[in-house]
């Protein structure tokens, strides 16, 4: 299993980059899954977002600060290629990535540096 991270500021492309590149490493006929490490707390409060959602995030972390963690382990395919998105935490990415296998892609651009659909 290779894990790969994305990383960087809000607005640098994550989420994009990850589709993306799951779009090309599944047209090859890969086995990918993307995870966003904030997913759990979308699906944790579903109605709720921007400032309200992270102020709730924080709340939760400050309680258990595996909660990120946890989700993303209990995501993360048996084979293939696991994309995973959004990690903000050092500790999380330090817990989750294994040095000799992993991925770390860091994007430093923002939104209008780039086009994905050329």
């Amino acid at each position: 299993m290779l894990k790969v991270f994305i990383l960087g500021n809000s607005g640098a492309g994550k989420s994009t980059f990850a589709s993306k590149l799951s779009s090309i490493l599944s047209a090859d006929g890969v086995s990918v899954r993307v995870i966003s490490a904030g997913g759990w707390a979308r699906i944790k409060y579903p109605d709720l977002n921007g400032a309200a959602l992270g102020e709730r995030a924080v709340a939760d972390l400050s309680d258990n600060p595996n909660v990120a963690i946890d989700y993303i382990r209990s995501h993360i395919p048996v084979n293939g290629i696991c994309i995973i998105e959004g990690i903000r935490n050092p500790r999380d990415l330090a817990i989750l990535m294994d040095p000799k296998n992993d991925l770390v892609i860091h994007l430093t651009c923002s939104q209008d540096t780039y086009n994905f659909n050329n």
